[in-house]
């Protein structure tokens, strides 16, 4: 999980570990040049992040997983809002299908060809709209309580930039 913060020239960043990646908010555009809304309201720019977490997955041919992960995010309630984005490289084997089927609420976008795990990533991140964005892969099941511990952690650590959840076989090893 990492966290959008603005930096004192008014310049958004995205902070991963301690190296800062360079918004997609730019001088009033994003950094496709695209105009972003002239009245943002009365919190400003940070009223552009109308959900408190983004989940982006990227997707290859691995439905089976992507839905086991799917499952895991919404068998419970969550304090916080929170928005899924799949990106979908080009699969073949019902991925799509399934997404809109059983996970409507899903935002998907579509490629035509497998674009890879970054770019993949980086148009998630064009579509989301959290203040924290959790970058996870499609074969995670995660356990129950564990969006919310790290949700609740950055929440109480405002300092903190980024932060990585431990990494456990199914045995739990």
């Amino acid at each position: 999980v990492f966290r959008r913060i603005k930096q004192e020239n008014g310049d958004w960043i995205t902070t991963v570990s301690h190296f800062p990646i360079q918004n997609l908010i730019l001088d009033g555009k994003n950094r496709y040049g695209r105009d972003l809304p002239e009245d943002l309201g009365s919190e400003g720019i940070s009223g552009l992040f109308g959900m408190d977490v983004s989940i982006l997955i990227v997707n290859w041919n691995v439905g089976d997983l992507l839905a086991r992960c799917l499952d895991s995010l919404y068998r419970e309630e969550h304090s916080f809002s929170f928005e899924v984005v799949v990106v979908d490289n080009a699969s073949t084997d019902g991925s799509i299908a399934m997404l809109q089927e059983l996970y409507p609420q899903v935002q998907l976008i579509q490629n035509k060809n497998n674009v890879g795990f970054a770019p993949g990533n980086i148009q998630a991140y064009e579509q989301s709209k959290g203040k924290l964005i959790l970058m996870l892969n499609p074969d995670t099941a995660l356990e129950t309580g564990a969006l919310d511990r790290l949700y609740n952690f950055m929440q109480e650590h405002p300092q903190v930039g980024a932060v990585g959840p431990d990494l456990r076989n199914p045995d739990g090893t």
